[in-house]
């Protein structure tokens, strides 16, 4: 469950480390995000779509830390912004995004040392880097497994997806969101599957709304895995074939392992009439942000979507830099963190494993039309498209309810001699 794609040193673990220095190769260069206190900044009126404060760092306070520049994260004529806040639903949580504001500093002062002063200002909710190691979570697999008519489809008959077609197969009224590097929409299993947009760029990556991208096919697979169109003799069938789909495009053509604008396509996929889930292939090591949490918040409160990503391809609970878990999927009661198993039900080896998984579902080997691939990356998809059957079979339950019937019906896999040694860390099973 989180960001892999056909990525070299994915599988990296860190045996030790500074998180200074971590953090330092990590982050983008002489770049801040700040958060104006909501409590002491006055709010536009109500129908304003983005709020903001009343007052911000005097040019005396900006020249003194060396801020070059001060701008809104979402600005007023933003394509993300415009498109999202169409959406009835966009509320007061999607609004106070309007107190977040990006800063440039001066490259001769210290990133860290400005964001620590910043952050004890009383008018600063929080300060902090902006990531930049998000990477899709991908294990590729020998060229020879690449048989796009392979028909061991093991992981449908393991989470008994042909009993539940015959009570739900998904319908049009459920979308999933899926945030990845490229779809190939010309594929059988995808043509046809996504929704109908007007005047929506969904290529926030590179803004050409030209979703292709340089064939590495990860956000596809991951597609395909969701929604893939059945009874077409081709490729296999997804999850919720009977559901649609509104794909983002988060990673540019220039470097299609780094997902960079994932949260803003989260919410923009979040924002879509019928959304229902969101998935996220994708994440990073390290800390997690008050950044991310605010993106995310707004998007569960305010358009009632469940969450879903990839718990990571590290192999590990804690042995990785500074903290051991994945974000976004290690943000516990926002996000489904989804772990991976393999044809045995056994935790797949190069899972992550943690208290923050909250399920897991195949992840090893898994055939789509685009070729059969191994990764947390694509048992987040399982997830997500088993999440949109429970919704499209009971309308009436909101985002924490959804959840919590996903979790209570998942099998129980800790007696398996496999993954005794994983107790409590593979979430309420698969």
């Amino acid at each position: 469950m989180k960001l892999k794609n056909i990525l070299p040193a994915l599988l990296l673990i860190f045996l030790s480390y500074s998180p200074l220095v971590w953090a330092q190769n990590h982050v983008l260069p002489h770049t801040i995000a700040i958060k104006y206190h909501p409590s002491i900044s006055r709010a536009l009126p109500t129908p304003a779509k983005l709020y903001r404060p009343d007052r911000f760092l005097s040019a005396e306070a900006q020249a003194r830390y060396g801020i070059l520049k001060h701008t809104p994260m979402l600005e007023d004529n933003s394509p993300v912004f415009l498109q999202a806040s169409q959406n009835p639903r966009w509320g007061e949580k999607c609004k106070s995004l309007g107190y977040i504001y990006l800063i440039e500093l001066n490259p001769e002062k210290d990133l860290f040392k400005t964001i620590a002063t910043l952050s004890n200002l009383p008018e600063i909710a929080y300060a902090e880097p902006i990531y930049t190691n998000y990477e899709a979570l991908y294990v590729p697999n020998d060229p020879q497994a690449q048989n796009p008519t392979n028909p061991t489809a093991y992981h449908l008959k393991t989470i008994k997806a042909y009993e539940a077609w015959d009570i739900q197969q998904g319908n049009a009224n459920v979308v999933i969101g899926i945030t990845d590097n490229e779809f190939n929409l010309s594929y059988a299993d995808l043509a046809g599957q996504d929704i109908t947009t007007t005047g929506i760029n969904r290529d926030l990556a590179d803004g050409d709304n030209d979703l292709t991208g340089v064939g590495l096919q990860h956000g596809s697979h991951v597609a395909t895995v969701a929604v893939g169109k059945a009874d077409n003799n081709a490729g296999s069938a997804g999850v919720c074939f009977g559901c649609k789909m509104m794909p983002v495009k988060v990673a540019p053509n220039s470097n299609p392992t780094s997902y960079t604008v994932g949260y803003a396509g989260t919410l923009l996929a979040a924002s879509q009439p019928n959304c229902k889930v969101v998935n996220m292939s994708w994440g990073r090591r390290g800390a997690p942000s008050a950044l991310e949490l605010d993106f995310l918040e707004s998007i569960v409160e305010d358009f009632d979507v469940v969450l879903v990503a990839a718990a990571g391809n590290d192999g590990n609970s804690t042995t990785f830099a500074p903290t051991g878990l994945f974000y976004p999927a290690s943000y516990d009661a926002l996000v489904l963190s989804v772990g991976a198993t393999n044809i045995a039900d056994i935790k797949a080896s190069f899972s992550n494993y943690n208290a923050s998984v909250d399920i897991c579902a195949p992840g090893e080997s898994i055939v789509a039309q685009s070729g059969t691939d191994s990764g947390t990356s694509f048992a987040s998809p399982i997830v997500a498209g088993v999440v949109g059957l429970v919704r499209a079979q009971h309308p009436a339950l909101n985002e924490r309810q959804a959840r919590a019937r996903v979790l209570a019906t998942a099998d129980n896999i800790y007696s398996l001699a496999g993954n005794t040694a994983f107790a409590g860390s593979l979430g309420a099973g698969r």
